[in-house]
């Protein structure tokens, strides 16, 4: 009997990324990795996730000895290959079998036609799998498929407090507005014109929506810092 086994090859999946890099997911989670207090040499995640002083790019392809992409790969995509009974190779049995396959029949050697009804048979007879994901074997993978816009939202909200503590969450809600880069209602913008009771409204929903933000960064943050993200 010859064995035919399915078997890795020699390349490993790595996480495609966009012609826009900053779409990606992979890319925020280097940025939020950036904010992380006290990420250093010393971190606990520093021995994978290395400088991250260097720009996207460079720390994606020469981090982590081979590119930090390593960090974030699927284990080789498997395939068939038949191989000697006294050669077979360690294999994940839960993503992979073993199947024995006659060569002959009475006496007779079995046609390629023959083989195929075998293996529809086989097949008729495997569970539908309906191309389910598999929980990742990835070092680290995604906590959860992220709106990346909202991302850069966030971190830019969280990016504003820190250079301009001395800006009130309303405030900051305000400029980041006038930059395109959070955006309010038609009816949620301060005007000039606004009585007092319309602009103390305005300004609390903006200093709502920045409370919120801030909250949403600071966890991120802090999860990106114990190997989770985006996870709030």
């Amino acid at each position: 009997m010859a064995k035919i086994i399915r078997y890795p090859s020699e390349s490993l999946n790595f996480p495609t990324l966009p012609k826009e890099v900053t779409k990606s997911a992979y890319y925020w989670w280097w940025e939020y990795m950036r904010r992380v207090p006290g990420y250093g040499e010393s971190h606990p995640l520093f021995k994978d996730f290395g400088d991250l002083t260097n720009n996207f790019m460079g720390w994606w392809h020469t981090g982590y000895g081979r590119g930090a992409k390593m960090l974030f790969a699927e284990p080789p995509t498997i395939r068939m290959q038949i191989v000697q009974a006294e050669k077979i190779p360690p294999f994940d049995p839960d993503h992979s079998f073993l199947l024995l396959v006659p060569l002959s029949e009475n006496g007779r050697t079995i046609t390629k036609a023959k083989w195929k009804k075998m293996f529809n048979r086989l097949i008729d007879t495997l569970p539908k799998q309906h191309g389910r994901r598999l929980p990742t074997k990835a070092k680290y993978n995604l906590h959860t498929m992220p709106d990346v816009n909202a991302l850069a939202i966030t971190l830019d909200v969280y990016d504003m407090k820190q250079q301009h503590p001395e800006m009130t969450l309303w405030q900051i809600g305000n400029e980041l507005h006038k930059q395109g880069k959070v955006m309010f209602r038609r009816k949620e913008v301060l005007k000039d014109t606004d009585v007092t009771a319309e602009s103390r409204n305005k300004k609390q929903i903006m200093a709502s929506t920045v409370s919120r933000y801030l909250l949403h960064a600071n966890r991120y943050i802090e999860n990106v810092g114990k190997g989770s993200f985006p996870k709030k």
